[in-house]
């Protein structure tokens, strides 16, 4: 009886460290698997907020690119309404004008309202159209020439004026300054030819 009694409180202690053994691994199993848990919401929450983010970037991305789109074909639109028609006025101002060069010193000046015509033309399409002219680096160039057939047109009506009020010594002088804006158009018109048609083909917004 000694023997047995002197052997519980042994088995009672190795009970109790097993029980506590195991509680203790229960607590650190369940504390693991909250820990886990805890880290895997974390980084699923980060996932999802990233994805959101990713898709409200490509949305917007998308939307931009869409404008982007839409004023590149109304520019290009815009471009193929005006600047042909821009090149033929600057194209049938110089032919007009070597004729009125030519008829100025013959007394025919039939082309002087034609020629103002597409002066005035020219200018208004200028203004209708400055951004973009303005934006393809043209309306300098193209605003000069304008002047130039303004000034021709100008000059040729006060040269027949001088020739009905008999001064032919000025009208001699203005028409030497005709000749030279004849040839300042004459040299100037087929580079903007050129650079209208190179821009006309230029896609985007460059």
């Amino acid at each position: 009886m000694d023997t047995e009694d002197s052997h519980m409180p042994t088995l009672d202690l190795l009970a109790t460290i097993a029980t506590s053994g195991m509680v203790a691994g229960l607590v650190t199993f369940a504390f693991q698997t909250y820990l886990k848990a805890r880290i895997e919401q974390k980084y699923r929450l980060e996932v999802e907020q990233l994805k959101r983010e990713h898709e409200t970037r490509m949305a917007t991305l998308k939307h931009e690119l869409e404008i982007r789109k839409a004023c590149e074909i109304e520019i290009a639109n815009r471009r193929h309404s005006a600047y042909p028609r821009i090149a033929e006025l600057v194209y049938r101002l110089k032919r007009i004008a070597e004729d009125l060069r030519h008829g100025v010193a013959e007394g025919k000046l039939s082309l002087l309202e034609e020629f103002s015509a597409l002066a005035k033309e020219m200018e208004a399409t200028l203004d209708t159209h400055l951004i973009d002219l303005t934006r393809d680096r043209l309306f300098l160039d193209i605003h000069k020439f304008k002047n130039l057939a303004i000034n021709i047109g100008y000059m040729v009506s006060q040269v027949k004026s001088l020739a009905e009020h008999q001064e032919p010594r000025h009208a001699a002088k203005m028409l030497s300054e005709i000749e030279n804006l004849c040839q300042q158009v004459t040299d100037r018109h087929s580079g903007l030819i050129e650079a209208l048609s190179k821009a006309e083909n230029t896609s985007g917004t460059a």
